[in-house]
């Protein structure tokens, strides 16, 4: 994988305005943006490559505003 500031610099703003899409709350976003990198990096062993890392990347976000409203429900 590449060096991990260029990683997150090249996700960075899709990935922003997709948590932002889904939760409307700006701070909550880049919160979980950073879990999501944070959870990427731990995971980057079973990432396989055949799969586009931007979806990869959403599936993860996506995961955690998911698990994030069922804590607020």
């Amino acid at each position: 994988m590449e060096n991990l500031a260029e990683f997150i610099a090249r996700h960075q703003d899709s990935l922003f305005a997709f948590l932002y899409r889904m939760c409307g709350d700006r701070d909550l976003a880049e919160e979980l943006m950073q879990e999501t990198f944070v959870r990427a990096l731990r995971a980057a062993a079973r990432y396989r490559p055949e799969g586009s890392v931007q979806n990869w990347l959403f599936r993860i976000a996506a995961n955690l505003v998911r698990d994030r409203w069922r804590r607020r429900a």
